[in-house]
């Protein structure tokens, strides 16, 4: 496939300024992004990480071509999760059950991202209501991971990183509960951000967790990440984001979210190279346990499930067809693992005191997180993403992720790129202090910076 003057793997403000110059157009960007779609997603590597393209499509292309450059996103194509409420497209969070669902309004996000002049493509596959760690679902099915497509992306936004990935668009958007940004980025050699919470308005994203959801972008540079991540709070101008001084970092290694097991060493093994090259670049580090956190013990998805699902559901213009979080969890349509990771959620749907509980060691856990990054002076802690590869295809690795920690939290954690096992790509996750986004972001920037990992697939490249 030949491109008409465009890279794959531009970045916002390369798209930005290209139009700003005369040398493309929106539409050179859009017509390529289709153009790659059409090659890969359901044909050629069939990566299937698109589930639909917006009506509106040649519309906003004109309307951007059309006008000055009104935003930070003039003219950049962008992808959003399937769970996230939008007018031009269907809003299915990856199930048949939801099939053909038109919200009357898009989520505030969505609008927001639109002033700044994105171009939205289209919805991605998810794994199933976002339950899932495999992107499987019963409306998109396998999402394939582009570095190898015998196995998955991870998920459950793993539709979005591959778009972003394999240039069906050049940034996306995703939700994340437990990990579920991080986890397919890492997967994809992006990076991906979970705000502070409540940072985001969540509204208009189907929901798992009132306490525990988020959206966040995901890129394929740090720099990005605080580009979305500023449009999405609302700001006119997104501020520029300066890389710090490697020798004015201090990171706290948290070496026990390393793992030892026959599927986890490569991981383990690739990361302390990168870390030896941090500190070869003056990056403090500095050994740190974490194993007093017990974040599992504030995982309140259990105990919100049900009547967060049920709540969206009530409040639905026009009404789904679907009652309650229980008729989803017993329809054998839906994806085998997500359907039985709500049946398990469902059982603490009456347990007031289970959640009174688990939200309380929220509170335990994100004062036992600052205390340490307080006393040990740590800019933030570090640790795998995800402590495997990606798995292969039907296979999830669900007690691989290391995402929990930030989100019971409620702290903000980017991953980036760090390295390579089996010529898979590894993520290190960073998590910084509550509405530190920026710090943790110019951090970041600089550990990607110093570990220069970021690969793009072959047969991307070739097509370049």
């Amino acid at each position: 496939m030949q491109e008409s003057g465009v890279n794959a793997q531009d970045t916002i403000p390369d798209v930005v300024a290209s139009i700003q110059r005369g040398e493309n157009a929106a539409l050179g960007f859009a017509e390529d992004a289709l153009a790659r779609i059409e090659s890969w997603n359901s044909t050629g590597p069939g990566l299937h990480a698109l589930i639909a393209i917006a009506d509106d499509l040649e519309a906003q292309v004109s309307e951007r071509d059309a006008s000055p450059v009104r935003g930070a996103l003039h003219g950049v194509p962008v992808v959003l999760k399937d769970n996230i409420q939008t007018t031009f497209a269907p809003t299915t969070a990856g199930s048949v059950l939801l099939d053909g669902y038109r919200p009357r309004h898009n989520a505030p996000i969505v609008d927001r991202l639109r002033s700044a002049g994105a171009i939205i493509i289209g919805k991605a596959n998810l794994h199933e209501f976002s339950f899932g760690l495999s992107t499987e679902s019963s409306k998109g099915g396998s999402t394939r991971n582009p570095f190898d497509v015998t196995r998955n992306p991870g998920g459950s936004s793993g539709g979005t990183a591959v778009a972003v990935a394999v240039g069906f668009a050049v940034a996306g958007v995703g939700t994340d509960t437990g990990g579920s940004v991080r986890f397919p980025a890492a997967h994809t050699s992006l990076c991906g951000l979970r705000p502070t919470a409540g940072a985001l308005d969540s509204s208009g994203i189907v929901p798992i967790s009132h306490l525990m959801d988020t959206p966040g972008p995901i890129a394929r540079t740090v720099g990005d990440l605080a580009i979305l991540f500023d449009v999405m709070l609302g700001m006119a101008h997104p501020r520029n984001l300066a890389a710090r001084d490697p020798d004015s970092i201090r990171l706290g290694i948290l070496r026990d979210r390393f793992g030892d097991g026959e599927d986890e060493l490569p991981t383990t093994s690739a990361l302390e190279a990168a870390l030896t090259t941090l500190g070869d670049y003056g990056v403090q580090l500095v050994e740190v346990d974490g194993r007093g956190f017990d974040e599992r013990a504030a995982d309140t998805v259990q105990f919100e499930f049900a009547a967060t699902m049920d709540r969206y559901l009530q409040a639905a213009t026009p009404r789904t067809g679907i009652r309650d979080a229980w008729q989803i969890a017993n329809d054998p349509r839906v994806e085998a693992r997500a359907r039985a990771r709500m049946m398990q959620a469902l059982r603490g749907a009456d347990d007031s005191r289970g959640l009174a509980r688990a939200t309380r060691h929220r509170e335990i856990v994100r004062y036992r997180v600052e205390q340490m990054l307080n006393e040990k002076r740590l800019d933030a802690l570090i640790y795998p993403t995800f402590r495997t590869p990606a798995a292969p295809l039907g296979e999830d690795r669900w007690e691989a992720g290391n995402g929990l920690l930030a989100s019971v939290a409620g702290l903000p954690a980017v991953s980036v790129p760090a390295a390579w096992a089996d010529n898979l790509p590894i993520g290190m996750d960073l998590l910084g202090r509550r509405h530190a986004d920026r710090q943790l972001l110019a951090t970041a920037a600089t550990i990607e910076w110093v570990l220069d990992a970021r690969r793009v697939p072959e047969f991307v490249q070739a097509s370049s």
